[in-house]
């Protein structure tokens, strides 16, 4: 039988943003949170024009390998707050290993009104890299182009408003052969991995073999209490395999917030319940 409820949800943060406190509005906390993904996952991200999977010319290819080494070391994205704080979209330092980004690179347009989803922000991420040492970049635009089009379907991601100043989001990472992953940020831009969790809620007596998620969709967001706890309810629908056989089903997971020292919703990941829903 479908496991109903799981229990207290242990899942810890996987990578926080190093700058002061990000209000996330205006579409800014979502720029910022492309990038910060997009280093969680860069050599993965990279990968889906590895092995010959794009149409690659043989310099393109090159140059995404030698790419590919630099992404397992790539530095910590950091974000200012003016634009004159050095010349360039962005600046390395190799000392600390962190590379710091003006407001203007979290941007597609120069009037700032669209921001970088995770695909945008992968471009970006080449540029740093391909800054960190010499290289020999005449194919960078073919493998820019390739890559855009290879990560249309890598990326499933959804937000929701909580307040004025405070929105969560849900990505799933698509992945090939491994199944997909499951992470959640809130307002803090603090990315918490539901992976586990949800395939511990299928109905596999050992772990769910090559999970995909087929769909994710936040629920209505209640209004805070006089303690300023927040239960935010996301739905997912996901396949998996177990002992063979192909199963489907959907989830409920009830993510419970409070409101921090700068009034942004976190979330409590001991707090996390989900609920399983049957086939």
């Amino acid at each position: 039988m479908f496991k109903s409820i799981i229990a207290a949800l242990l899942v810890t943060a996987t990578i926080t943003a190093q700058a002061a406190p990000i209000f996330v509005r205006n579409g800014a906390g979502r720029s910022e949170y492309s990038l910060i993904f997009s280093h969680l996952h860069l050599a993965d991200l990279l990968s889906v024009c590895a092995d010959g999977r794009c149409a690659l010319s043989a310099p393109a290819r090159t140059l995404l390998d030698e790419l590919l080494r630099r992404a397992v070391s790539a530095p910590v994205p950091v974000f200012t707050q003016t634009e004159s704080d050095f010349n360039g979209a962005f600046l390395v330092d190799s000392k600390n290993k962190t590379v710091t980004f003006k407001p203007s690179t979290l941007w597609k347009d120069r009037e700032m009104s669209q921001a970088l989803d995770v695909n945008d922000s992968v471009l970006v991420w080449l540029d740093v890299l391909a800054s960190i040492r010499p290289l020999n970049l005449q194919a960078l635009p073919e493998l820019k182009a390739a890559l855009l089009t290879a990560l249309n379907a890598k990326v499933l991601r959804t937000l929701v408003q909580i307040s004025p100043i405070s929105s969560f989001e849900a990505l799933s990472l698509k992945k090939s052969a491994a199944g997909d992953l499951l992470y959640v940020r809130d307002a803090s831009l603090v990315s918490h991995d539901l992976t586990p969790a949800l395939s511990a809620a299928t109905d596999c007596r050992q772990s769910a073999e090559k999970l995909e998620i087929k769909s994710l969709r936040w629920g209505s967001v209640p209004p805070s209490s006089d303690a300023g706890d927040l239960r935010v309810p996301l739905e997912a629908t996901a396949s998996w395999t177990c002992e063979g056989r192909v199963h489907r089903s959907r989830f409920r997971l009830v993510l419970v917030s409070f409101a921090n020292d700068q009034g942004l919703e976190v979330i409590d990941p001991s707090q996390t319940r989900i609920f399983g829903q049957g086939e």
